[in-house]
């Protein structure tokens, strides 16, 4: 007869728990997400500039909420003379659709991201996410 058995197995899956989400915690530190929307008003929406920390991979978002016309996401990368280049686009989407399309950061390089609509009645947004 067993009196003084210890209870190691709620400890160990405990444990587990804890190293997992730490895990998955520090794969999504630091990032930062910026959005842009269009709302009926005008074609062409930008976020915040932000400056990349680290080579790393990041995304864009874009999604068309209107009706009868099409949006396109970009995420543009800021640069002093020339005009700014397109490091990733989702390209021309129909109403109701979305898309989300990866790039390569560069560190200490400049971001922004941009919906642009159609018509000014387009409706949808952007997320830039920068690692």
């Amino acid at each position: 007869m067993l009196i003084n058995k210890k209870r190691t197995d709620k400890k160990k899956v405990l444990s587990a728990f804890l190293v997992i989400g730490l895990i998955l915690g520090s794969s999504t530190v630091g990032a930062a997400t910026y959005t842009a929307n269009l709302n009926g008003s005008s074609n062409n929406a930008k976020t915040t500039t932000v400056t990349a920390k680290g080579n790393k991979s990041s995304s864009i978002y874009a999604t068309n909420s209107g009706a009868n016309t099409t949006t396109q996401g970009n995420a543009k990368r800021k640069v002093t003379i020339l005009p700014d280049s397109t490091v990733a686009s989702t390209g021309w989407m129909n109403p109701g659709s979305s898309k989300t399309v990866g790039f390569k950061q560069q560190d200490g390089k400049k971001y922004y991201g941009q919906i642009v609509g159609q018509t000014k009645n387009a409706r949808g947004g952007v997320r830039l996410t920068i690692n």
